[in-house]
């Protein structure tokens, strides 16, 4: 567990910036809030806000390319290999370094917007937060996996390619399914019985995104710790245990929108 802790400050301490990036882009918004001009310039805030939220996304969906693809491929991630530590600690602490790091810098940007009333409103600020958060998580989960894929040149492209298509097939067949279903409770029930399944169907949907980041990020984890500092390892590692994880967790979703939700 110390190797874990140590790998993940070490991450921290290198990409502290981000978190005054992110607290910059929230504070951009309050500089055209406070001006007597407020109403006038009240629509430019709200497309800062936006802007600034879709810019740290990017920054932590970059950030997740670099953090093991770029390494991994440039030979640098022996450097860690070459400590007194296990490999899944490794694997861990690197990825909860980044984690550390891009939730911090979500909620550094959250900080300063949940301050402006004319932007936030008050009972919209815990949610901003957690949504920031877990969204930027989400970026840089991703962003991992296309570091680490974009950038191999092994044989295993052939099983992300049936293995990314099964998933999609499976996500559209749910994404699919719960909009149907969600159509015949509308049109078949009155809105008191209707209501509680169409809260069931969005829980599930928030669920099944947080599985899926969760998988992720696990499945990363799982292939440097399985394939260290060789990329053919790695990227067969992380091949099949991404996409029959993503697979399963689609196909779940799939039954329980016929069967959970009535």
């Amino acid at each position: 567990m110390s190797g874990v802790i140590t790998i993940a400050r070490y991450e921290v301490t290198r990409r502290w910036p981000l978190w005054v990036v992110g607290f910059g882009l929230g504070l951009l918004p309050l500089m055209f809030t406070t001006s007597p001009l407020r109403s006038t310039f009240s629509d430019l805030a709200e497309m800062l806000v936006v802007l600034g939220i879709v810019m740290s996304w990017v920054v932590a969906f970059a950030t997740g390319m670099s953090l093991v693809g770029k390494p991994l491929h440039d030979g640098r991630l022996s450097f860690y290999f070459t400590r007194p530590i296990a490999s899944s600690s490794i694997a861990s602490g690197k990825i909860l370094g980044g984690v550390a790091a891009i939730a911090g810098m979500q909620l550094a940007l959250a900080l300063p917007l949940m301050g402006a009333p004319d932007i936030i409103g008050a009972s919209d600020r815990g949610r901003l937060a957690a949504g920031l958060a877990f969204v930027g998580t989400a970026f840089f989960a991703a962003g991992l996996v296309v570091g680490i894929l974009a950038r191999s040149r092994s044989r295993w492209f052939i099983a992300d390619a049936i293995g990314g298509m099964l998933a999609v097939t499976a996500s559209v067949a749910m994404f699919a399914a719960l909009s149907d279903r969600e159509a015949e409770v509308v049109r078949t029930l009155v809105w008191g019985n209707a209501l509680p399944l169409l809260h069931r169907a969005q829980t599930l949907l928030y669920a099944l995104v947080v599985v899926a980041a969760v998988v992720m990020l696990g499945s990363v984890i799982a292939a440097v710790a399985i394939g260290r500092t060789d990329r053919d390892r790695v990227h067969r590692a992380l091949s099949f245990t991404l996409w029959p994880a993503l697979t399963a967790t689609a196909l779940f979703g799939l039954a329980f929108a016929y069967w959970g939700i009535r």
